[in-house]
């Protein structure tokens, strides 16, 4: 009993330190903004570890924010901040308003806590935290999973020195997608998991294997033989392992996050694993992918001339689509008849899969199926095939966003690719329903 109340004292006296240690980086950072902007420099660099003092001397300090100003005018006001651990070092950031533009101040700390790195870059060029978001209510620790040489490396996001909170595993769509969900500037995976993680919620995200394996999965043997379960099944499964004792997870309520092709993953995953509470569907469709790829180069490309060169390339792709879908497909076709260069085995393997036959194998489990109205890739009529199958079940919810695309991006003209690249974030109203469905789980 002794050791035990001694272990819960040391686990507070760490939790209050680290604690203190964090706001003791914020207050820092606002005094460096201030100073900054009062062209009071050389107040900055006593907070300098020994290899900054050497790096960035005040003279120099001086001088890089003097061609800030007469750049972009003077600098007035600060934004929302933000902080992201990676390993012992804390990095506070927060937007600075310059007459002309706006810039992003980026003070990386060490654990004394001194300041180790001082940046102020193009905030368009950087990611933007929306007002959902508040970096305050977690911390993030790096979990690795895998087995040698696969081994992946993923960041939990949860409440310092909570306990048995229902844990999201986010799973991504298709293609090498990194844990963030990076697209241009903007970053899906990211706002999700901090968007939930700010509201008590434990959320796990890592890169698929094919970002950071592609090759090995790709070439070789192994692409002969590649299939969603290589792409996707196998990290969930293992990422449920290496999370699911641990102390802030009740292991009782572990949810999977998928997105668009994501979800079939995360289905085969549930139903193998036994272990998932619930499945949140977010832009996921029952039919076959095929069907869905054809639709949307017929959505992107149905206005190219009948004959010209862009038509024919188009007529190609789907024809590989359409001879992927026969149900005598072998593993021996050829690789150049099939969409993508991707590997028979990968199609034959989904052309096997029903997912709502999979769901309907797990009557308790509980599902939250959402869709954005002006998705173009995922439509409404995979959404209602959704309701058709599941309106009678009791743990089914369902929520169409109005205005919102494919990646919960909110717009209102005819939705395209370019849009994906404009700056965006998730919708504030996509992290408000999930949390509150998460949240009206028992435990």
């Amino acid at each position: 009993m002794r050791k035990i109340i001694f272990l819960l004292i040391l686990c507070l006296q760490l939790g209050f330190a680290q604690a203190q240690y964090r706001d003791k980086c914020v207050k820092i950072t606002q005094q460096v903004a201030g100073w900054l902007m009062h062209e009071q420099t050389d107040s900055i660099v006593p907070y300098f570890d020994s290899i900054m003092v050497r790096a960035l001397p005040a003279a120099r300090l001086s001088d890089t924010w003097q061609t800030l100003l007469i750049s972009y005018g003077t600098c007035d006001s600060t934004g929302k901040m933000e902080l992201e651990q990676r390993g012992e070092y804390l990095t506070v950031s927060m937007v600075l308003f310059f007459e002309k533009a706006k810039m992003r101040l980026m003070v990386t700390f060490n654990t004394e806590p001194k300041i180790a790195g001082l940046y102020v870059n193009p905030s368009q060029h950087q990611y933007e935290v929306p007002d959902y978001i508040n970096t305050f209510n977690f911390v993030e620790y790096k979990i690795a999973f895998g087995n040698y040489p696969v081994i992946i490396e993923g960041m939990l996001s949860v409440k310092q020195g909570a306990n048995k909170l229902p844990l999201v595993i986010v799973v991504q769509g298709s293609g090498p997608q990194d844990m963030d969900g990076t697209y241009g500037h903007n970053k899906i995976y990211k706002d999700l998991a901090w968007g939930i993680a700010s509201n008590e919620i434990a959320v796990f995200r890592y890169p698929k294997r094919t970002a950071n394996f592609g090759s090995l999965f790709l070439s070789g043997d192994l692409k002969n033989k590649f299939t969603l379960e290589q792409e996707y099944v196998e990290d969930i499964m293992l990422a449920i392992e290496a999370l699911k004792k641990r102390p802030e997870i009740d292991s009782n309520r572990i949810i999977l996050l998928g997105h668009s092709q994501g979800v079939t993953a995360a289905i085969i995953a549930a139903k193998r694993s036994g272990q998932v509470r619930g499945i949140v569907s977010a832009s996921g469709t029952p039919r076959k992918i095929q069907d869905l790829m054809c639709e949307q180069l017929d959505y992107l490309h149905g206005f190219e001339p009948v004959g010209s060169q862009k038509w024919q390339q188009v007529q190609n792709i789907k024809q590989n689509l359409v001879y992927s879908l026969r149900p005598d497909l072998k593993e021996t076709d050829p690789f150049d008849s099939m969409p993508l260069n991707v590997a028979p085995s990968y199609w034959i393997y989904l052309n096997k899969l029903n997912v709502i036959d999979s769901l309907n194998a797990l009557p308790d489990i509980k599902l939250l199926f959402l869709h954005g109205q002006r998705d173009y890739q995922v439509t409404m009529v995979d959404f209602e095939a959704w309701k058709t199958a599941f309106a009678k079940n009791p743990n089914a919810t369902f929520t169409v966003f109005q205005g919102l695309n494919h990646m919960y991006f909110r717009g209102t003209a005819r939705s395209t690719v370019a849009e994906y690249e404009e700056r965006h974030n998730v919708d504030a109203i996509v992290i408000r329903d999930i949390v509150v469905w998460i949240k009206n789980i028992p435990q």
